[in-house]
Formats: C-alpha cells, structure tokens, sequence
C-alpha cells in the first residue's frame, strides 16, 4: 500500500502530526542512497519490538522481492511509531528491509529523529508520545505492569 513519504497519513494513522515513511509500491519511484550504521543499528532496535497501538490484518508485502521457493513473500505486519519534534513518524517494519535490501533513503528528518528516539516502550518514549492529540494516547500505558500505569483521571 504506498503513501507519498511525509504525507499525513498511512495504512494505520493519519492526522496533522502524522507523517508516513517507506509505505513503497513498485508502481512509484522512491529516494535512494546511502544511510549511516548508526541509523540502521537504531532503526532496528526500534523495529524489533515496537509499541503497537494496531494491529493490521495481514503483512505489509515486499513489492520489490520474488517470492521465497516456499512461496512466502518478505513482509511485516508490525508498524512503528517514531516521536519527533511536533510529528509522528508511522512506519512499516518493512523499512528496514527496503533500506537493506533495495536501497531506499529516507528523508533526513526521519533519519535525525529516528536517531533521537527513546527506546519502545520506555517512560521516555511514552511521554513524548503523549505530546500529541492521538487517538492511541490511551494505549500507551496497556501492558505495563500496575505500577507503572498512568493512574485513571
């Protein structure tokens, strides 16, 4: 499912604060180049476990690679959420891939705000998520312990 980088919305939010990165198809042309190891080190660390407001039905499919010899296709189902200085950043984990894979660039202030991102799920992260006028702010708190909850207001 493609959206135009930085559009303000994706396959699983939308809003003034969003913006959607590496939702690639074949049928649009992408940026391309080189990104630094430290970006990639901290984009997988984001990927490998990210918060998850949604769950989407089904993968986000590769467009780009053949199908396996078994017939599976490389995708993802998981999104992320990166918070930036007024925006969102919403991805597929699928943005590792056609970063590693096919070469994709994405734009600068998705790269600077990746890099400067709590880690998932931390009380950091959570904060600067709560920033923003979001229909997941009241998931933010769901699967921590009870003593790390947000009380009830």
């Amino acid at each position: 499912m493609f959206y135009s980088d930085l559009s303000h919305e994706c396959q699983v939010d939308r809003g003034p604060y969003v913006r959607a990165i590496g939702w690639l198809s074949h049928e649009h042309s992408f940026s391309t180049g080189l990104v630094s190891l430290e970006f990639l080190h901290a984009l997988r660390r984001h990927t490998c476990a990210p918060w998850q407001p949604i769950i989407a039905a089904g993968a986000h499919r590769c467009e780009f690679c053949p199908p396996r010899s078994d017939g599976r296709f490389v995708g993802g189902s998981s999104n992320v959420w990166i918070p930036a200085e007024g925006v969102v950043y919403v991805a597929p984990v699928l943005v590792l891939h056609y970063i590693e894979a096919h070469g994709y660039c994405p734009p600068e202030s998705f790269i600077r705000a990746v890099l400067d991102c709590p880690e998932q799920g931390t009380t950091a992260y959570r904060e600067r998520m709560r920033r923003f006028p979001a229909w997941w702010v009241e998931y933010l708190d769901v699967g921590l312990p009870l003593g790390e909850r947000k009380p009830s207001p």
